[in-house]
């Protein structure tokens, strides 16, 4: 369990910095990813790095580690 709540640590810590290719490093090449702003999903490491990138540009995100 240790080890799995490192990754995510590490997912949120890329994400927070928008280093996509860091956060995306630690999940698998079909990661499935909900599109919050915009509705419906994102398949793989390309779909979600595109729909990031759009977030990005319009909102200040950031997560928070799991308790």
């Amino acid at each position: 369990m240790a080890n799995t709540q490192g990754l995510i640590a590490q997912a949120y810590s890329a994400f927070n910095r928008r280093d996509a290719d860091g956060a995306l490093a630690v999940m698998s090449e079909n990661v499935d990813w909900p599109k919050a702003s915009e509705g419906g999903r994102v398949v793989g490491k390309e779909e979600i790095r595109a729909y990031w990138t759009r977030q990005w540009a319009e909102f200040n995100l950031t997560w928070n580690r799991l308790k």
